[in-house]
């Protein structure tokens, strides 16, 4: 396991007391299918700022659609009256981060392999 409930806990304080276990796996599933797409196996990737901060908006966006509208928290109430719910909202920050990292994942951010180009110089001099 690369992250556990605890870690997500105090990340969110709406949303930190309805992690599980559960949909922490269902989120490190979902990063292994993104990293066998860019071929890095499983066992290859490490816990790095990246991996934890990837699995914590996908459970976190994941608890989002699970409540959003289920009149389990709904907080507030609009200026026509209609609710307000804060779980759609977090929603759309948390789905928008996750899809912002998506586009930017590499093999070194999964693995925290940084590949080195080598070192290149130019020869400067005054004439």
């Amino acid at each position: 396991m690369l992250l556990t409930v605890e870690d997500l806990k105090g990340k969110d304080e709406l949303l930190g007391e309805s992690v599980t276990q559960e949909l922490i796996g269902e989120a490190e599933e979902y990063l292994r299918y993104q990293a066998e797409r860019l071929g890095v196996s499983a066992g290859d990737i490490r816990p790095t700022y990246y991996v934890k901060r990837f699995l914590a908006l996908h459970v976190f966006r994941e608890v989002c659609m699970r409540k959003s509208f289920t009149g389990t928290r709904a907080f507030g109430v609009g200026d026509m009256g209609e609710s307000k719910d804060s779980f759609a909202g977090k929603y759309n920050f948390y789905a928008g981060e996750l899809k912002r990292l998506e586009a930017a994942m590499t093999a070194a951010a999964l693995t925290g392999e940084a590949k080195s180009g080598g070192c290149r110089t130019v020869s400067l001099y005054r004439g």
